[in-house]
């Protein structure tokens, strides 16, 4: 049986794409105001586009530096939700869409809760920048 997370010790969280704040995500899931944004960040993997949102590999060859945000939270009830939300079952890891993994954060340096993408990718869906904003109001000018 998969081991579950420890989530009593760390209480942040990263988001790279939809639920970042440029978003209504957060807004429309009501955890708005159970997250507490912190600052701009960095981590690193690679960002691919799955369409409506992105997804992060972490254990890649060439990795690049992915632009994310930082969310400080106090109600661990706030990663289950987003479990929920991201399709991620700790007692079924291989069929969940994501996985949430405490990683160490590039920029500022900090361990952090991540959603990484539990799929295969093809390599043509790489986004070059790293930055999903930065993706998307590019690919609404052309």
């Amino acid at each position: 049986m998969d081991k579950q997370p420890d989530t009593t010790v760390h209480d942040t969280v990263v988001f790279y794409g939809s639920l970042m704040s440029a978003f209504p995500t957060l807004k429309q899931l009501g955890l708005h105001n159970k997250l507490l944004y912190q600052c701009k960040c960095e981590l690193e993997g690679n960002l691919y586009n799955l369409g409506d949102y992105p997804g992060l590999k972490v254990k890649a060859n060439k990795k690049q530096r992915v632009s994310a945000e930082l969310y400080r939270f106090s109600d661990q009830q706030v990663l289950h939700l987003l479990d929920d939300y991201e399709d991620y079952d700790p007692n079924n890891l291989q069929a969940s869409l994501f996985r949430r993994e405490l990683i160490d954060i590039a920029h500022p340096v900090v361990k952090a809760w991540v959603y990484i993408y539990n799929q295969p990718v093809l390599e043509s869906d790489l986004v070059q920048s790293g930055d999903w904003q930065q993706y998307l109001a590019t690919a609404d000018k052309e």
